[in-house]
């Protein structure tokens, strides 16, 4: 299989008019693109979030059904909390286009010693931080950590808030939170949210509310 250097060089080549390339060339070389691509891709590491707590769909989605738990952060001011490098996801009709020149170019200034870091945000950004209007309701806010799969990410101790309990979260695993935050963070809050009986809604303690200043979005 050709690597993505490899692939760089063969177009390089094509573009100098110095090779002559079948149908069947070409397909290969797309392939294995699309292939180094995915591989590239897979070396992102990448977390989700969302900027509410009360969309009953998330609950039934990621939440075992109104039986789990919400872990509740709030971005403060540090630089170096993870947090600080959280972005709201797009919401978008038609799928965005990724070119393979953008992988092209990269290899290229990569071969070269030039920095490709701008052309590596764009790749990442058109990967990560989009996704269909379907999924709007999320109100999803993602960290994507280039090269960093797998990786542990520190944030600040004042950024974790607490723990929202689900409307059918059994009495069992709020004892054994209960026990645990006593052991390790006393001041991190934990309480219990519960199914409107008006709207469709879950309802959630005032002090898990979003902050609505700028220094929240």
């Amino acid at each position: 299989m050709r690597t993505v250097t490899g692939v760089a060089r063969i177009l390089d080549l094509k573009v100098a008019d110095r090779t002559r390339l079948t149908r069947e060339m070409v397909k290969g070389i797309k392939s294995d693109m699309r292939q180094a691509a995915e591989d590239f891709l897979d070396t992102a590491g990448l977390l989700s979030f969302s900027l509410t707590a009360e969309n009953p769909l998330l609950w039934g989605h990621y939440a075992a059904s109104f039986a789990g738990v919400c872990t509740i952060f709030r971005r403060g001011k540090s630089t170096t909390s993870c947090l600080s490098m959280c972005a709201n996801v797009s919401y978008v009709g038609t799928r965005p286009r990724l070119p393979m020149s953008l992988f092209h170019n990269m290899t290229t200034r990569r071969m070269s010693g030039q920095s490709s870091e701008a052309l590596e945000n764009e790749i990442f950004f058109l990967s990560f931080l989009h996704k269909s209007n379907h999924w709007e309701y999320e109100q999803e806010a993602r960290i994507f950590f280039p090269f960093g799969a797998s990786k542990k990410l520190s944030f600040d101790r004042t950024e974790l808030v607490g723990f929202l309990m689900g409307p059918k979260s059994a009495p069992e695993l709020e004892h054994k939170l209960r026990v645990e935050i006593a052991a390790r963070r006393p001041s991190v809050a934990l309480d219990r949210a519960s199914l409107s009986n008006q709207d469709f809604r879950i309802i959630i303690p005032h002090k898990f509310t979003r902050r609505r200043s700028k220094e929240s979005r």
